[in-house]
């Protein structure tokens, strides 16, 4: 696993949610290349968001999780981004952000 990708979930970003994630699937660093943990504290959700909420607890590299705090030892990910749902984000975002980070030798890079 190349990044952990720590996203909080809130009403204030529930319209851009499933929008957003389709673009992190997007990435060209590949998605099974992503660890993805979402902490739910959206209270207020449509039928469609907890639908799109339960089916991706089921997949393999994405954590649902009611608790706001994150063991981060527990982590798969190389490196961590915070993400906030309600950002556009390049398809590259992430491949650069990764290759920036090998290539120099840093433990933290800023996007």
């Amino acid at each position: 696993m190349k990044v952990s990708i720590v996203a909080l979930l809130q009403e204030s970003n529930l319209t851009n949610f499933i929008d957003t994630l389709n673009r992190l699937r997007e990435q060209t660093i590949g998605f099974e290349n992503i660890e993805l943990i979402i902490l739910d504290q959206a209270v207020e959700k449509t039928s469609q968001e907890v639908i799109e909420l339960s089916k991706l607890s089921q997949e393999a590299n994405i954590h649902v999780q009611k608790e706001s705090e994150v063991n981060f030892a527990s982590l798969k990910g190389k490196y961590i981004s915070f993400f906030d749902f309600n950002y556009s984000i390049s398809p590259h975002l992430y491949s650069e952000l990764y290759n920036t980070a090998e290539k120099k030798r840093t433990g933290f890079c800023i996007s």
